[in-house]
């Protein structure tokens, strides 16, 4: 079957919805569809104020054209958004107004993400996902919480093969000071990483991050915790074997794609019991999840077990992912309903932002 990804992350991007729709594409090939991914890289961007790294599409006349000729040319039987930025909307805008069943992916908590304005934007994303036929978030816990009437939760994947304990450790770790403490993200105040200074005054051994982002600055100025930058491949697999612990600071993540990649290197998780540790890890066998993120890594590293992590990582699998993916499809094969207020919406705030612009 044809099935046309359509997303606002450009491949820029280090986060967990760029891995998760490169992974689905590869899925879906083995399994003999024909993917093809609709993203802002074939658009001209802009960067998302706050969130310099995002680079979001134009929305105008001319990006709904493009939009447009992608759908007429590929033709597809199956339709995902997996974003709720200009593209997913002139996307659903081109669906609802040709009534084409589709689906949407809620992969972030991005109204916990912006202060001042959160009720508009947790409005706005709710209305988006309500007029697709299914829901998709990678947080089973999520999805119950949701106000749409077909919200599933379908749990992400993890290479394993990638991410092993086996093979070289990181030269720049292997002589730090232990328990190694490792965080592996973005490092920006939604991520919470502040916490991460105190709790490096308080553990012994190293604190070691692996990111970047606007709140470096700030964090740079600790001469207590060592940063590496982003890495990727195999020498962010040395760098995850080289550690005893993984730490998970946030408290808006929808998964938290790191955690398993963590477990799969045969490191714990030390995090905090809310959405996204909750559904990944199995408290007290492969990590700790407490309140005081400070008793979570000391539990975590007292009771590690590498091999109960491995092998819990091992269930994480991207196969399943997609098969369960494209079972709900299925669900897609009636037409939607007909949205008059929906159409016109969606054309009204497209064409204002392209006069904005």
């Amino acid at each position: 079957m044809k099935v046309l990804l359509v997303s606002d992350c450009h491949s820029s991007q280090i986060c967990g919805v760029t891995r998760k729709q490169q992974e689905l594409m590869k899925q879906l090939r083995l399994k003999t569809h024909i993917p093809k991914l609709l993203s802002s890289d074939s658009f001209i961007t802009f960067p998302l104020p706050h969130f310099q790294q995002v680079r979001l599409a134009i929305p105008s006349p001319f990006s709904y054209y493009k939009v447009v000729k992608v759908f007429r040319k590929f033709k597809p039987d199956i339709i995902c958004i997996l974003t709720e930025g200009p593209l997913g909307l002139m996307a659903a805008l081109h669906c609802n107004l040709h009534r084409l069943p589709y689906t949407t992916m809620r992969c972030t908590q991005f109204e916990n993400y912006v202060q001042g304005i959160h009720t508009i934007i947790s409005t706005y994303l709710d209305w988006f996902h309500s007029c697709s036929r299914v829901c998709i978030t990678p947080s089973p816990t999520l999805a119950g919480q949701y106000k749409h009437p077909k919200a599933l939760g379908i749990l992400n994947g993890c290479n394993t093969t990638e991410f092993t304990p086996e093979g070289n450790l990181h030269k720049d770790i292997i002589n730090l000071p232990s328990p190694r403490w490792l965080y592996v993200g973005r490092i920006s105040k939604e991520k919470n990483v502040d916490v991460l200074v105190p709790l490096a005054e308080k553990l012994p051994g190293s604190m070691i991050l692996v990111g970047s982002g606007p709140h470096i600055a700030n964090m740079k100025q600790r001469t207590n915790i060592y940063y590496l930058g982003w890495k990727r491949g195999e020498e962010l697999s040395e760098i995850y074997r080289s550690c005893d612990v993984f730490v998970f600071p946030s408290k808006t993540d929808t998964f938290g794609q790191v955690m398993v990649e963590a477990m799969a290197s045969g490191l714990p998780v030390a995090a905090y019991p809310v959405v996204g540790p909750i559904d990944v890890v199995n408290h007290g066998v492969t990590g700790y999840l407490d309140e005081d993120l400070q008793t979570a890594c000391e539990k975590a590293y007292e009771t590690k077990d590498s091999q109960k992590c491995i092998d819990y990582a091992k269930t994480f699998r991207w196969s399943d992912m997609c098969d369960s993916f494209m079972e709900c499809q299925v669900i897609c094969e009636n037409p939607p309903r007909d949205r008059v207020y929906l159409y016109l919406g969606l054309a009204v705030f497209v064409l204002s932002l392209s006069f904005l612009l």
